[in-house]
């Protein structure tokens, strides 16, 4: 998000809105990513789910 509207609670309502959407269609989780340099966003994430303990590798060619 930039800058000026971080705070607002803007993200949280779009993960709710998505959590709510998932549960309803019968989903059994939700899930993301991020880069481990969202320390921000990661805050929050922190706040509203759980953390898999999963690391991702990818190689690119």
């Amino acid at each position: 998000m930039a800058d000026g509207t971080r705070g607002l609670g803007i993200g949280r309502r779009l993960i709710e809105h998505v959590y709510a959407a998932a549960k309803s269609a019968g989903c059994s989780r939700v899930h993301w990513l991020t880069h481990e340099t969202n320390t921000d966003a990661m805050q929050l994430y922190d706040r509203i789910a759980e953390k898999s303990g999963f690391v991702q590798y990818r190689k690119l060619f």
